[in-house]
């Protein structure tokens, strides 16, 4: 849906626009995919990165994160997870779920690249095992990015308890 949606832009689309658009179709097929299935509930969270020339555009909800770093200075943006706290345990307020629409409320963020920037997508299980310290260390160090996705792959692998999953873009 959103790779439909992104494969449409021109130089005359405002990205954000185009991104908040297909948000709201996929909102709305998931609620249509829910109705086939008997109106079960569903969700997922979401992280993106769209790179339009020298312009990055990160959008989230939920607990997936967003890395943007920058060579000399370091953390340039990271994501916060969309959660709300109460005594009973955490809950993921911002995201795609059936039938609750207004919960699909994605933050977006824009910035312009330079050479030598890194981003990293990744699902909650990564950051649940590896602080966003070392994140940026490793993704920053002077590696190949094989060699900072395998570091942070055996982290995973070793230690989560939950699904992981990431991208890990450098921008040369």
């Amino acid at each position: 849906m959103l790779g439909e949606c992104w494969g449409n832009v021109s130089s005359d689309n405002d990205i954000v626009y185009v991104l908040r658009e297909a948000f709201k179709q996929a909102s709305e097929a998931l609620d249509v995919k829910a109705d086939m299935l008997n109106h079960v509930e569903m969700g997922t969270t979401m992280v993106l990165a769209a790179i339009d020339g020298n312009k990055l555009t990160i959008a989230h909800a939920g607990d997936s994160r967003a890395y943007f770093l920058r060579h000399n200075d370091g953390m340039v943006y990271q994501t916060k997870d969309h959660l709300a706290h109460s005594v009973w345990g955490d809950s993921i307020n911002r995201s795609f779920f059936s039938y609750q629409r207004e919960k699909a409320d994605v933050e977006i963020h824009q910035f312009e690249l330079q050479t030598g920037d890194r981003i990293f997508l990744c699902t909650d299980g990564v950051p649940t095992i590896i602080v966003p310290d070392i994140i940026a260390r490793r993704s920053m160090a002077d590696k190949s990015p094989e060699d900072v996705a395998d570091i942070i792959q055996f982290f995973c692998e070793k230690f989560s308890k939950d699904n992981y999953s990431g991208i890990l873009i450098f921008n040369e």
